[in-house]
């Protein structure tokens, strides 16, 4: 065969490129180190080689992830270390500092100067970002967490009523939640029969009530403030409303009978503090196989309050999915309840105040000084079911409000203290049933001038109802109190009623009466027999003359909740068990039976809202419930739950069936109830089966509960046996509804740090070392010259430091005001009560003279008194008679500063009895002695003013200069009468002027100058102030003064009043008013130990992330080392793979030296 070169060629390249690559293998043993180089040496073997390297690969993501963690952890430390240093500093080089009394006013200020600078930095360090992205923003990192924004109210509209009702901005309460950024809108309505209340209501834009304060005061730094969501004030002409939540109500100016309420809406951004932008979700890095670690504290968690949250461990699907808000009760997998069936809910609010009770706040502010007041002024009655009750305060000063509660508390009877509780709200009380339930009432009864703050000058009295704690996941036809009388849907009437020994019956429950001679007797009678039971809380009655003969009882059911199983039964037996009457009702409305179907969890959801007046948010996280305290901080929330899962439906057609019980039978089932009223046979079936057949069951049974089996009890009314009476009900087997044990998941707790790092700012800046009101500044227009001294009274309980600014304000556009104290005439008191007292009592007001003439018959003193103050005309002035024994006169007090008073005798008699004299007849004495001297008078004459029987007024001038005698005096006076044509005689006694009247003066009044310097007072005027934030500009409030020596409610515990004297429109003072710097001392000691707190989790997480980086280091490195040696290669032997080498290179050299021979080419090689 012939070998061309070509061929020749080909071979040789052929076993070069194998030598090559035997020697390129043993190269690369000797450089590796092992004999596996590609996964077709050794499949089996490469295949646990890259089964290890994804695990090394997954490991060395981990690590990246875990690098990527730990740099932002430490970041997130580094910045908690700051914020710890400089909260610290806070604390323990400023505040303390700044309560030494060695401090004064300058270097206080200066220490403010750095504890700004601190705020500044520790806003800088919530804003800190790691490569642009923000560390406490939550997940939100694209976001600045913490900002200053102002607060902005807009788009403000009167939708109805009133004009000139004003929405302002205000300071947020500490402890309450500010409103969300959106639309509102506040409805001010006037109460019903009152004469001066105003209720406020704020919806938010999906018609929802917002919860706001109870009593327009901040208790943030005390008590805490107590929320409602219908908050009842006393309407003042031009008052600020402060609603707790950000914004407030100025009033108008126009007086209560012409405003017609108002409903406002508009615009609301907050703002004015720093506030947080950032969310509440966690960013997790996945660092190991089954290992997450957390990277952020939100900026909430570290410089914020936190909120209760608590959660049912109840977990409810519907077709295996968990449920949502929008799911249907009945729909929920294997709960199979009733339609009838209902969930309890009980609980307490922030402040650990049961839900669902009834709540009832005074309308104004007590006054703690109650020496002189009537027994009337100091009592209220309470009402609570049977009981009523009249609580009287004692005749003295109280030193607070709590004082004043504790005294009320204590003088409740044993009986009532178990239903009835007062607490102090600010300057006012709350009264609050201890019970809740949609029939719970409570009732209080005041006085005119009521110095417990019940003010009830029409006699309507104070009524508040509780809620109910049921709700119903399907039938919910129940009837509400009466909206006229109050009254009970559970009334029932017993007429004819007479006898001893009588057996009164309800609900089963027996006792024993007799009636009385009369009617009070009566009724006393049934309600020591219904005491005795227990029965009286829930029942009150009431004793008429009965229609025929006897009495007429009416027994009104409360403090009790709706439901099916709720009814009223009520019968009287004589002492021989003869019926006497008989009553029956349920709470059922007049629509039953209707019902519009299963109600979704969403309804229970809003159910729960309002029960906790909108304080809390309610939601579904997963098929669990969760209820969240919306108000942050320290919370006493708590929320049971108790599901009926009773199984029984409701009775079609006669709403005066009742079933009680829970069924326990094992499958679901319908009964057919028919009643034989020919036999007086109930008969039960089902599916054609009989359940129960009672026989003489009208006889024997009806208005009893007649067990039926299988767990369940009817009681029917008597009256309702007919034959007619056909209807059937629903039971459920296994009733299981279940949302379970409500826990806490997260607790309120932590202080916001930023807000205490301003109040201790603000503090020192105004240099408030204690909490209090600081002392009123010197007037600050020297050119005025206001006379009239301010002082500041009362507790201030907010939480934050400001100083406020007191103008006057010009009224009826004049500038020139006097304050006077409340102006007196006091007579001798009668002692002889044979004949009637028969005088007038004149009342000189701005709108002119009134008087009323008294002919007053008594049998004592304090008759003679109590007639007088419960006069119509008295109490509509604010007139009150007080006696004062130790020098036995009468002082008739004006009610106000602006109000003169006078009294003049119709007879002899009177005359004798109140001035010695029976010919002081239509005679006005002055009420001091005259000053005798007027050459110092700042006025060339002094002015009395005469008025007539027509109340026109009169002038006459004295001149003012030195007289010789009380002689001199009164000539000189009657003088100027006579010359002016005045029928008024001048007497005098001792140095006392005496004016008596005659002819068309008969009726006389006198009116003198400010000071009485002739004896006789002349009344000052109303004095409008206005307060505002000087720092801010904030409107505190407009508030209208009347009388020198009184103090007035401003806002947040603070009161101002004057000493009588003159004050000029536009002049001014300052006080502050503030917590403190001692209350921020420990609130900063609380932050110290919440960002304490957070750095301790931050660095347990470095510490996690470094193990986690270390062990995934030694990981990779022993997995490398198995990867090489047990599972991916096979080491080789060193020396015997040079030696392999070696020889492959010798080889490989000997193979090209041989082919680059063989091919050389020769002349021979081409010829052939």
């Amino acid at each position: 065969m012939r070998v061309t070169f070509n061929t020749l060629y080909i071979k040789n390249q052929n076993n070069i490129r194998k030598s090559l690559e035997r020697m390129t293998l043993a190269n690369d043993k000797v450089n590796k180190g092992r004999n596996l180089l590609a996964p077709e040496s050794d499949p089996v073997y490469y295949a646990s080689a890259i089964n290890i390297q994804r695990m090394i690969d997954e490991m060395d993501q981990f690590k990246r992830n875990a690098d990527n963690a730990l740099t932002w952890i430490t970041n997130e430390d580094n910045e908690l270390q700051n914020a710890s240093s400089l909260i610290s500093k806070a604390k323990n080089e400023y505040a303390l500092a700044g309560l030494n009394d060695s401090q004064n006013e300058t270097s206080r200020k200066a220490l403010a100067g750095d504890v700004k600078n601190i705020l500044d930095s520790m806003v800088s360090i919530g804003n800190a970002n790691y490569f642009g992205r923000y560390i406490f923003a939550g997940y939100k990192t694209d976001t600045k967490p913490f900002s200053y924004d102002d607060k902005e109210i807009k788009g403000v509209s009167v939708d109805s009523g009133s004009q000139g009702v004003e929405i302002i901005k205000k300071r947020t309460f500490a402890d309450l939640k500010e409103l969300d950024e959106g639309n509102y809108t506040v409805d001010i309505q006037k109460v019903n029969g009152s004469a001066d209340l105003i209720k406020v209501i704020l919806y938010d834009s999906s018609g929802n009530k917002v919860f706001i304060d109870s009593n327009s005061s901040d208790e943030s730094a005390k008590n805490g403030n107590i929320t409602t969501t219908e908050m009842t004030v006393k309407y003042e002409p031009g008052k600020v409303i402060n609603l707790g939540v950000g914004f407030g109500i100025k009033l108008s100016e126009e007086d209560f009978s012409k405003f017609q309420g108002a409903k406002i809406s508009f615009n609301y951004k907050p703002g004015d503090d720093i506030r947080y932008h950032g969310d509440e979700e966690k960013i997790n890095a996945k660092i190991g196989y089954s290992q997450d670690v957390t990277l952020n504290l939100t900026g909430k968690d570290v410089f914020l309050a936190t909120n209760r949250v608590l959660k049912g461990t109840g977990f409810n699907t519907i077709n295996g999915l968990p449920i949502t808000e929008t799911a249907k009760f009945l729909d929920i997998d294997n709960i199979n309840i009733s339609e009838a069936d209902y969930i309890e809910v009980s609980g307490t609010d922030h402040l650990g105040m049961p839900v669902g009770v009834a709540k009832l706040w005074s309308s104004s502010s007590v006054d703690l000084d109650m020496t002189t007041a009537t027994e009337e002024e100091r009592s209220i009655i309470v009402g609570y079911g049977g009981y009523s009750e009249k609580i009287i305060l004692d005749q003295k000063a109280y030193q607070d409000i709590e004082s004043v509660v504790d005294t009320i508390n204590n003088k409740l009877s044993e009986d009532l203290k178990n239903y009835v509780k007062a607490y102090a709200d600010g300057d006012k009380i709350l009264l609050a049933t201890t019970e809740a339930g949609a029939y719970v009432r409570l009732t209080v009864e005041g006085s005119q001038n009521n110095k417990l703050g019940f003010e009830d000058p029409n006699n309507n009295g104070f009524v508040a109802f509780g809620k109910s704690r049921r709700f119903f996941v399907g039938y919910d036809d129940f009837k509400d109190f009466d909206s006229t009388n109050y009254q009970s849907p559970m009334v029932n009437v017993l007429d004819n009623v007479s006898g001893n020994n009588l057996k009164l019956l309800i609900n089963g429950v027996e006792t024993v009466f007799s009636t009385g001679s009369d009617i009070d007797t009566t009724k006393l009678n049934i309600e020591n027999a219904l005491k005795i039971k227990g029965l009286l809380k829930n029942i009150k009655v009431n004793v008429n003359v009965g229609s025929n003969s006897g009495y007429k009882i009416t027994l009104e059911y409360l403090n009790v909740d709706k439901g099916n199983d709720v009814y009223f039964d009520t019968a009287i037996y004589d002492s021989s068990d003869a019926l006497i009457g008989h009553a029956f009702t349920t709470p059922r409305g007049d629509t039953y039976p209707s019902y519009e179907g299963s109600k979704s969890v969403g309804d229970f959801l809003k159910f729960i809202e309002d029960l906790y007046d909108n304080t809390v948010d309610a939601y579904i996280d997963n098929g669990q419930l969760v209820v969240k305290d919306l108000r942050d901080g320290k919370s006493r929330l708590t929320l049971k739950l108790n599901e009926s899962n009773t199984g029984i439906g409701y009775p079609e057609v006669n709403k005066n069936v009742v079933f009680t019980g829970k069924y326990t039978g094992g499958v679901d089932t319908s009964w057919h109830f028919e009643y034989d009223s020919s036999n007086d046979i109930l008969k039960v079936t089902s599916g054609g089966s009989t359940i129960k057949e009672i026989n003489n069951f009208k006889a024997n049974y009806s208005d009893k509960e007649v067990d039926l089996g299988y767990g369940v009890k009817i009681l029917i009314n008597s009256n309702s046996l007919t034959s007619d009476n056909v209807f059937d009900l629903d039971l459920k087997a296994n009733s299981n509804l279940n949302f379970g044990d409500m826990n806490i998941i997260q607790d309120g707790k932590n202080v916001n740090v930023f807000k205490t790092l301003k109040n201790l700012y603000d503090a020192l800046n105004l240099n408030i070392a204690q909490g209090g009101i600081g002392a009123p500044s010197a007037w600050r227009d020297e050119n005025f010259k206001s006379t009239a001294n301010p002082f500041l009274d009362g507790e201030f309980r907010g939480n934050y430091n400001d100083k406020w600014v007191y103008q006057v304000e010009s009224l009826d556009n004049k500038n020139e005001l006097y304050l006077q104290n409340e102006l007196t005439y006091s007579v001798n008191a009668p002692t002889d009560f044979s004949n009637p007292i028969n005088f007038k009592l004149n009342l000189k007001t701005d709108s002119g003279l009134k008087s009323k003439t008294f002919n007053i018959n008594s049998s004592n003193i304090d008759s003679f008194i109590n007639t007088l103050n419960q006069d119509d005309f008295l109490i509509q002035y604010g007139i009150k008679a007080t006696y004062y024994e130790q020098n036995n006169k009468i002082v008739f007090h004006s009610g106000k500063g602006t109000q003169e008073i006078s009294v003049t005798t119709n007879d002899n008699n009177t005359a004798d009895q109140f001035f010695g004299d029976t010919n002081y007849i239509n005679t006005v004495f002055g009420q001091k002695d005259a000053t005798i001297d007027l050459s110092d008078y700042p006025n060339e004459n002094v002015i009395l003013r005469i008025y007539d029987n027509n109340g026109s007024e009169h002038n006459i001038s004295i001149k003012a200069k030195k007289y010789s005698s009380i002689g001199e005096l009164k000539s000189a006076i009657q003088s100027e009468l006579d010359a002016n044509s005045i029928s008024v005689t001048v007497g005098n006694v001792g140095n006392r002027l005496v004016l008596t009247g005659s002819g068309s003066f008969s009726n006389l009044h006198v009116s003198g100058d400010y000071e009485g310097i002739l004896g006789f007072y002349k009344a000052g005027d109303e004095v409008k102030i206005k307060v505002s934030s000087e720092p801010t500009g904030e409107l505190i409030n407009e508030i209208t003064l009347d009388t020198a020596g009184e103090a007035y409610d401003v806002a947040d515990g603070v009161k101002l009043g004057f000493d009588k004297g003159n004050l000029y429109a536009t002049d001014s003072f300052t006080a502050t008013v503030g917590s403190g710097i001692d209350y921020e001392l420990p609130i900063l000691d609380r932050a110290e130990t919440q960002i304490g707190e957070a750095l301790t989790i931050v660095g347990t997480r470095q510490n996690r992330v470094d193990s986690v980086i270390n062990f995934h280091t030694t990981f990779t490195t022993s997995n490398e080392e198995i990867k090489a040696k047990y599972l991916g290669s096979r080491e080789v032997d060193m020396t015997d793979a040079i030696t392999q080498l070696q020889l492959a290179q010798q080889a490989y050299q000997a193979a090209l030296a041989a082919t680059s021979r063989l091919l050389q080419i020769s002349i021979l090689d081409f010829l052939r």
